[in-house]
């Protein structure tokens, strides 16, 4: 088997790299993927599993498997009808408290209101900014976003599917830049050599 080290794209579907190391050979070509744990990035060719930070249903798949994204482009889109609802409501909680700590402030010029209820009041407007900061940060857990450009290697959910928080939705991984595992026949020994240029079609 010869394990072949980086090798970059010089085209749509090719790939260029020299021969790192080698041993035996035999026959068939066969181009494996690194292995790497979850959420982790090889710093060779970079594998990463998305996962779900919220349970929600799956609503849209935009990029198919084995397709190509760029950088930023949203892979995963979840219903998150409930929790933009939520979102509102806190809004709407935190402007009426807003309003009624606005008068007590007026009223306490006056000297009309208690220092307790004015205080009061303005927990309420603190309280209320934390709940619609809690949402908004559900809300903006919606949609994944690619980290890096590459492929979809498998995708492990499918649209209408509800997932629960960390479950894997997607394999991706960056195609710039990969290792190449293959077998070729044993007679390619006498010129095979590390250093050899190759080139692969995908």
């Amino acid at each position: 088997m010869a394990n072949i080290g980086t090798f970059k794209k010089s085209g749509d579907t090719n790939y260029t790299g020299e021969i790192v190391t080698m041993s035996l050979q035999k026959k068939n070509v066969t181009i494996v993927a690194e292995e790497a744990s979850e959420n982790e990035n090889a710093p060779s060719h970079r594998v990463f599993v998305a996962k779900a930070e919220i349970g929600a249903k799956v609503s849209h798949l935009p990029v198919p498997e084995g397709g190509a994204f760029k950088a930023g482009q949203s892979l995963v889109q979840f219903d998150c009808s409930l929790q933009q609802a939520q979102l509102a409501k806190a809004r709407a909680a935190l402007a009426g408290a807003d309003k009624t700590w606005q008068a007590n402030r007026r009223l306490a010029d006056l000297n009309s209101v208690g220092k307790v209820e004015l205080e009061t009041s303005e927990a309420e407007v603190l309280k209320a900014r934390a709940e619609v900061s809690a949402n908004a940060t559900l809300v903006g857990k919606c949609a994944i976003a690619a980290p890096f450009a590459g492929r979809i290697a498998e995708q492990k959910v499918r649209e209408q599917q509800y997932v629960q928080p960390g479950q894997a939705l997607l394999e991706i991984l960056d195609d710039s830049a990969l290792e190449l595992e293959f077998i070729v026949p044993s007679r390619w020994l006498a010129w095979v050599r590390t250093g050899t240029a190759f080139q692969v079609r995908i």
